[in-house]
């Protein structure tokens, strides 16, 4: 965080000392899936990106790498190709039981 000056003023300085240390709490409580995922309203959109993009991945994975001739390359793309459109159900699923997006 950056520097405040807040001068000579004590009870200035404790409300600054409580918000810092209230907000690395906050950072705490999160860890990295929190970091990563996000809070509040923003979390939704954040799950459904990050899930399409590790199905992404993950098909990208298969058709780069040899497994050899008897892993059924197809089927596991499907497979995963499936959490796509789970993903997108999931985000405008949540939109309608909230009444719509903000």
């Amino acid at each position: 965080m950056s520097k405040i000056d807040v001068g000579n003023d004590a009870r200035l300085k404790g409300k600054l000392i409580d918000a810092q240390s209230q907000h690395t709490a906050r950072r705490i409580e999160r860890g990295v899936m929190g970091w990563l995922l996000g809070l509040g309203n923003e979390k939704p959109g954040n799950v459904t990106g990050f899930s399409i993009l590790v199905a992404c991945g993950m098909i990208i994975a298969l058709g780069l790498i040899n497994f050899g001739p008897d892993v059924p390359r197809r089927e596991l793309i499907m497979l995963i190709a499936g959490i796509i459109p789970g993903a997108l159900g999931y985000y405008f699923g949540y939109l309608t039981g909230k009444g719509g997006a903000d």
